[in-house]
């Protein structure tokens, strides 16, 4: 399809729609539903067949999970700097200690007590115990520790419409030492090498 105005051919838009059938799980009633998304788009069907769109666009909820972890377990929407230069370190430290609790969660064996579900650690107790052993308020047990024992369920098919909270959070940076985290980041490489090897 393409969209022009007769006085400027020069503003000639070519799109294509795609259509997209999603199935999600309702939590409580189990009820599998199906919803449609329609995908407009400018990339021609010899860049991306239909396929290969509708497959790129499932792989997308790992990405919209990340920033939604990134965002809400460390709250890196808000910073609490005011020179661009702190600005830009709470920003990477975010993004530092972030990286470092998502290599962690993949490489862990959390606890798998059986059931309906397989487990995975809970990111939110995972990321506040990794700050705190940032901040050497923690050892490397408790983390284990934390990683074994505070799991969720890994519930496959799992799609959520957006929706914009309106109530304040308390921020996970908010209750530590931002500085002494900034500082003591040196403690990653060591503690990355340790949880990459084999348990």
């Amino acid at each position: 399809m393409s969209l022009s105005t007769p006085d400027r051919p020069e503003l000639e838009f070519s799109y294509r729609i795609i259509i997209v059938e999603i199935e999600s799980q309702n939590e409580e009633t189990g009820e599998v539903v199906k919803t449609i998304e329609y995908l407009l788009m400018n990339l021609s069907e010899d860049e991306f067949s239909t396929e290969d769109i509708k497959e790129l666009y499932h792989l997308r909820w790992e990405i919209e999970v990340s920033f939604r972890d990134l965002k809400t377990v460390l709250n890196a929407e808000k910073v609490h700097s005011r020179s661009q230069n702190l600005i830009e370190q709470e920003i990477d430290a975010a993004v530092m200690v972030f990286n470092l609790i998502s290599a962690i969660a993949k490489c862990a064996s959390p606890r798998q007590p059986g059931g309906k579900y397989k487990y995975q650690t809970n990111r939110k107790a995972l990321a506040f115990i990794v700050l705190q052993f940032l901040e050497r308020k923690a050892t490397q047990k408790e983390v284990i520790q934390t990683i074994q024992n505070e799991i969720l369920p890994i519930r496959k098919n799992r799609h959520f419409k957006r929706v914009k909270s309106s109530t304040a959070k308390t921020s996970t940076w908010k209750q530590i030492d931002l500085q002494r985290i900034i500082h003591n980041l040196k403690a990653i490489i060591p503690f990355a090498a340790f949880f990459s090897a084999p348990f």
